[in-house]
């Protein structure tokens, strides 16, 4: 769902590292904060959500940053609303503190710590950052970093006059256990008194361990800019990230460049101006859309959609693992799927990679034990498309093939696929094959085996799917006249 969240984190970061928005950019981000306003003059969550206090203080700042007046309407309505709350700004959530602190305007003793030492614990405490969930574990990296270096922005002149807008005093206010509207759950007495312990070693934390962790949560953001090129895992972290990248090189040209990636987020369109995105999720839906097509029945009209999400979905396998993933506690990629496209860096992860998958130009010789070539000459595994060492008893020649349309009467299990971690899961799914998918499925690296025309198919989506020649009842195919097909190689299915 999108909301201001992240368009506001957006200007700001831009403001804070020198890249500021050209004025047709300004244009379309003000186009969007006037059209998803409320009524009460605030920004919320969601359009369904009432007015938040963190999307409106973000909303407000963003909105100063890009020029607008404190007397025009947009920003003139926010701060009444805001004013108008009971405890008024510094009710805001801690990551609403937080994101004031960074720009000066509120005091980092006020915000509950974050300290990074904690990526300096054994891996197997219960508390260690690295048994958090990915996107967690990502987010607190980046913000460990920027609280340990206690960064702050030095917006100029502009600095004193939004603290006088905001809280009314040319202090640093420090409400740490203010909390408004916005805290759904209230912490309970083990969190805060965890929160109080930590303060007070941030009063005086040790400077050498400090030291050690600060380096070690800059490598472990190092190394999620460049294994995601520079888009993060989510732009959730990976505006955080470029703040750190800011802190940690000065000058060095990486936090514009990571920046200016992060356009990869975006949509524009003249009715709603320029929002971002949370994450996209073209993997994720398109494999439910096949499902429930499927089970549906997948009318005639439906049949090419499928077949095009199925060589979407061969395609987007991941071939390429994480490099150096033990750095950032990540999962292994290869061979599974992302939640957005192909070529991604990691089963969790939703920034597209842009260099070439290792299997273009790989000479490793394919690990499983099997030598059958699977593929029409033998020289790529079609597991795993690895180069596969060819033997006279294992691959045939091209005209082997064409006169005999040879095809091996067994795949191979390629301990590169991801098969064998999903195999109990599809088991129980009609629709989708608890063994690979129909090998003659074409991908943009490879082309199909031939094969006799009146061979069925040996996948199972062939006996659970409906298809243009015949329809689905109680679980298999309903043959007609004309047979039936595999949705996906056009093959006939089992009878």
């Amino acid at each position: 769902m999108w909301n201001t969240m992240l368009l506001s984190q957006y200007v700001i970061v831009a403001h804070v590292v020198g890249a500021p928005l050209e004025p047709a950019e300004q244009e379309a981000v003000v186009r969007h904060y006037r059209a998803t306003v409320t009524a009460d003059g605030g920004w919320a969550m969601h359009p369904e959500a009432p007015t938040s206090m963190y999307c409106t203080v973000l909303g407000y700042l963003a909105l100063r940053l890009t020029g607008m007046q404190p007397d025009q309407d947009l920003c003139r309505r926010a701060a009444a609303w805001m004013r108008a709350q009971p405890g008024g700004v510094p009710t805001v959530p801690t990551w609403g503190k937080f994101w004031l602190a960074l720009l000066g305007l509120y005091d980092h003793r006020g915000v509950n710590p974050a300290p990074p030492e904690m990526f300096l614990l054994p891996r197997w405490a219960p508390i260690h950052p690295d048994r958090y969930y990915c996107h967690t574990r990502s987010v607190y990296q980046a913000m460990a970093y920027l609280y340990g270096r206690r960064f702050r922005a030095d917006l100029g002149a502009l600095g004193p006059q939004l603290r006088h807008e905001l809280f009314g005093t040319d202090a640093l206010p420090r409400a740490r256990h203010a909390a408004g509207p916005d805290v759904h759950v209230p912490p309970r007495p083990l969190l805060r008194g965890l929160n109080a312990v930590l303060s007070c070693y941030e009063r005086r934390p040790l400077r050498w361990l400090r030291t050690r962790a600060l380096e070690a949560c800059g490598r472990r953001v190092e190394h999620e800019q460049r294994v995601t090129d520079d888009l993060g895992l989510s732009p959730v972290n990976a505006l955080l990230d470029v703040l750190v990248l800011h802190v940690m090189r000065p000058g060095s040209g990486a936090a514009v460049r990571a920046l200016h990636a992060q356009a990869y987020w975006a949509w524009t369109d003249a009715v709603q101006g320029t929002r971002y995105a949370g994450a996209r999720s073209q993997t994720w839906d398109t494999s439910f859309a096949v499902e429930a097509l499927l089970a549906a029945g997948a009318p005639v009209y439906a049949v090419e959609s499928v077949r095009r999400a199925a060589r979407f979905l061969c395609g987007a396998q991941v071939g390429d693992e994480v490099p150096d993933r033990a750095v950032t506690a990540r999962s292994g990629a290869l061979g599974g799927w992302c939640f957005s496209e192909a070529d991604t860096a990691g089963l969790s992860a939703t920034a597209p990679r842009r260099h070439s998958p290792p299997w273009r130009t790989s000479t490793r010789p394919c690990p499983t034990r099997r030598r059958r070539a699977t593929m029409h000459d033998g020289r790529r595994c079609a597991s795993c498309w690895h180069a596969r060492t060819a033997t006279e008893d294992s691959a045939p020649t091209s005209g082997d093939v064409e006169a005999d349309g040879w095809r091996p009467s067994t795949l191979p299990r390629c301990s590169r696929t991801a098969w064998s971690r999903i195999r109990t899961w599809n088991a129980r799914r009609r629709h989708w094959p608890p063994s690979p998918v129909c090998r003659t499925t074409t991908s943009p690296y490879s082309r199909p085996w031939p094969e006799p025309a009146d061979e069925p198919c040996p996948s199972s989506l062939a006996r659970s799917s409906v298809t243009a020649r015949g329809r689905r009842r109680g679980g298999s195919t309903e043959s007609t006249a004309h047979g039936s097909q595999c949705v996906v190689c056009e093959r006939p299915g089992f009878r």
